[in-house]
């Protein structure tokens, strides 16, 4: 297994959060539109990456979709993967949902389970909805606690996290996907939480009704610190493992690490510079 030292990694976790009650079903063309946008420019910009799908349904189908579907670069073409993408705001009626939106919880579920972020690679939220989160569910937790679990699944490395919060915007009256009466309008006390989720993780926000996909900038996604964790694709025999830092073709001394069992990643003592490739072998446990 090789790994790449480079501040800006060819590398990134994606998960979407789509609100598919039945309103949005209304502005399901423009959404198709921009999300094609963003899949035809995120294959020109990374060497490959992961990206997930979930909704604000955490009832009866919640995680990934559809059926847990990990998307990729190599998955199909553009028009499969905006296919997939259009295929959850389809219905006109969905009367699979909870009738409350609950998106920041269905994005941590899943970051806990089908869409487990990988050590070292950004991640990046984009959470689109027409309403509210959480409003009226008993003890959510509050964007602050929401942005705490999102941040410490990538170390509390703010470089690593990325959140893209499209709704509508306050002070302009279009409601392109409202199907009877928008919360924005109509709540009291409404928080605007998906904008302010982004704003406390120094994330981009968008308005629903506008041209959103070419404001999804990922080229800004450049490290501050190279790791010096490395998260290993299978469990090895730790007594196995042998690990060597090149640079070019040289072997570079003096990198000592350990295997961190809890992780299942290699540690160094001293991070590798950028431009060196790790390799790590070994036989798998048992």
């Amino acid at each position: 297994q090789y790994f790449t030292q480079d501040f800006n990694p060819p590398l990134l976790d994606i998960l979407w959060m789509i609100e598919n009650r039945s309103g949005m079903n209304n502005a399901r063309s423009h959404l198709i539109t921009e999300a094609q946008k963003f899949f035809l420019r995120l294959d020109t910009l990374t060497d490959d990456y992961r990206m997930g799908i979930t909704t604000t349904d955490t009832v009866y189908y919640p995680g990934l979709r559809p059926n847990g579907t990990v998307l990729t670069k190599n998955y199909g073409s553009v028009t499969q993967r905006v296919n997939a993408f259009g295929a959850l705001i389809s219905q006109k009626i969905n009367l699979q949902t909870s009738a409350y939106n609950q998106g920041m919880q269905s994005v941590l579920n899943t970051l806990q389970g089908d869409f487990i972020p990988r050590a070292g690679v950004p991640l990046v939220l984009v959470f689109i909805s027409d309403s509210e989160d959480s409003r009226y569910v008993s003890g959510a937790p509050s964007v602050a606690d929401f942005a705490s679990s999102y941040l410490s699944l990538k170390g509390n490395n703010l470089d690593l996290l990325k959140v893209f919060s499209v709704n509508y915007w306050d002070g302009s009256s279009d409601r392109c996907a409202t199907q009877y009466n928008s919360d924005i309008d109509n709540m009291p006390g409404y928080a605007a939480r998906y904008f302010d989720l982004a704003d406390t993780l120094s994330g981009e926000k968008a308005d629903l009704c506008a041209s959103f996909g070419d404001l999804i900038d990922l080229q800004g996604l450049r490290l501050n610190e190279l790791p010096k964790r490395f998260l290993l694709s299978g469990k090895p025999d730790p007594s196995s493992i042998q690990v060597k830092v090149f640079l070019g073709n040289q072997v570079l001394p003096g990198y000592s690490f350990v295997y961190d069992l809890g992780t299942n990643e290699i540690v160094f003592d001293v991070t590798p510079p950028e431009g060196s490739t790790i390799q790590v072998s070994y036989l798998p446990v048992g």
